[in-house]
């Protein structure tokens, strides 16, 4: 279990992920490079980092953003209902994130909200389906409620 960065072609451990702002965009998704597999975290702001587990992709970024915890709530956006309140994301195993994996994407309005998309496949009726959920808050809060979605025991 380690955290790397992507450097002169070749990934390299690390003890940390640089100290950053919430960026503007945020990926985190499977990247297979130099026969490694590890959960890529790309954004603009700094350069290609990974993970051998999600959990610790989220810790990273928890320990390292250089603003104090905010505080706020999660909302859950759901097509053709208003959002809801919710007091966390559904458990998941890591497995379950599919190919797109997860993006945080800064809102204009309102401010300090970050949108959560997450392609995650969940069991219905005998099988598992790849939908997207979306969930709107706070950096720290979203990250927060992924870290304990994935912590906790999914299904699968």
């Amino acid at each position: 279990m380690a955290l790397w960065r992507w450097r002169r072609w070749r990934w390299e451990r690390v003890r940390a992920l640089p100290a950053y702002y919430p960026p503007v965009f945020l990926r985190i998704r499977r990247l297979r490079r130099s026969d490694r597999e590890l959960w890529g975290i790309e954004t603009p702001e700094i350069p290609l980092h990974g993970a051998d587990h999600l959990a610790e992709a989220l810790e990273a970024l928890l320990r390292s953003c250089k603003r104090p915890p905010g505080e706020g709530e999660l909302w859950k956006l759901e097509e053709n209902r208003p959002p809801r309140r919710v007091p966390g994301i559904e458990p998941f195993p890591e497995e379950a994130l599919w190919d797109q994996g997860l993006l945080l994407q800064r809102l204009r309005r309102p401010p300090d909200r970050w949108l959560l998309s997450l392609e995650v496949a969940r069991p219905l009726e005998g099988l598992y389906v790849s939908r997207w959920e979306r969930y709107l808050a706070p950096w720290d809060v979203a990250l927060s409620a992924l870290l304990a979605a994935t912590k906790e025991k999914g299904p699968g």
